[in-house]
C-alpha cells in the first residue's frame, strides 16, 4: 500500500486554524497569485481537481472561473471545513471525495486540469513518481504542482553563510552529509526527470521562496502527448 503524509492529524484546531496562520505567509500570498494566474487559463466552467482539497483555499478563484471541483483529501475534517466555506459560492459545484492521490477514484482524463499544491513535498521521489503519474492518468489537461527541494552542502548556489547553517541543522539532527535522506529532492533535474516520466512537459517554472535548507518552486505542467 502506497504510504505518504498521515492525515490523522488534520482535525480540530489544526483544521480551524489553518488558513488563519498561514495567510500573512509571502510564500502562501504567492501560491494564491500563481493558481489564480493559472486558473485564469483555463476556459471557464472547466472540471479541475484540487489534491489536496484541505479547507478549500482557492475557492475564491474557482468562483471566478464558474468551475466544477472536485476536492480530493484523506482528511475528513479538512473535507468538511472546505464543503462549508464553499456554500453556495461555487458555482459549478464543489464534490467532495475522501481519497489518496495515489488512487484517485476518477476515470481516465476526467478532469480538464489539477491543482496540487503543498503535498508532493511529502513525499519521496517513489510516491512523487506515482502521484505524478496518477495525476496524468486523470488529467487531460494542465496541472501546477509545488515542491520544495532541499539543499545539499554542495549547492553551487549556496552562500558560506548558508552552507554554515545548514551543516549546523545536520549536526543538530544526528546526519552527516553523507546520512542526508535520499528520499527527498536535492536536485531539481531528478524533479524534472520524474515529470517526464510521468507523461508531463513543463510549461512555466517559478520559485517562489525558501531559506538556507531548501528552495520552493511551483511547476506548470501539461500533458506531453
Amino acid at each position: 500500500m502506497n504510504s505518504g503524509p498521515s492525515p490523522d492529524h488534520y482535525y480540530g484546531s489544526t483544521v480551524r486554524d489553518y488558513e488563519r496562520i498561514r495567510r500573512t505567509d509571502p510564500i502562501w500570498t504567492e501560491e494564491q497569485n500563481l493558481v489564480g494566474a493559472f486558473l485564469s487559463g483555463l476556459r471557464r466552467r472547466s472540471t479541475v481537481l484540487d489534491v489536496p482539497l484541505g479547507t478549500g483555499r482557492y475557492l475564491g478563484h474557482y468562483d471566478e472561473g464558474g468551475h466544477r471541483i472536485i476536492g480530493a483529501d484523506l482528511s475528513r475534517e479538512m473535507l468538511a471545513a472546505a464543503s462549508a466555506a464553499a456554500g453556495e459560492t461555487v458555482p459549478g459545484g464543489l464534490h467532495p471525495v475522501r481519497a489518496s492521490v495515489f488512487a484517485l477514484p476518477l476515470a481516465a482524463e476526467a478532469v480538464d486540469a489539477v491543482v496540487c499544491t503543498r503535498l508532493l513535498t511529502w513525499f519521496g521521489r517513489r510516491h512523487v513518481r506515482e502521484a505524478l503519474r496518477e495525476i496524468r492518468r486523470v488529467s487531460a489537461g494542465p496541472v501546477i504542482v509545488s515542491l520544495h527541494l532541499w539543499r545539499s552542502v554542495g549547492d553551487a548556489s549556496l552562500t558560506p553563510r548558508r552552507r554554515l547553517s545548514l551543516l549546523a541543522a545536520m549536526v543538530l539532527r544526528g546526519r552527516t552529509p553523507a546520512r542526508t535522506p535520499r528520499t527527498r529532492f536535492n536536485r531539481e533535474s531528478a524533479m524534472v526527470r520524474e515529470v517526464e516520466r510521468a507523461g508531463f512537459a513543463i510549461d512555466e517554472r517559478t520559485e517562489i521562496g525558501g531559506g538556507p535548507h531548501s528552495r520552493y518552486v511551483m511547476w506548470a505542467l501539461r500533458p506531453d502527448r
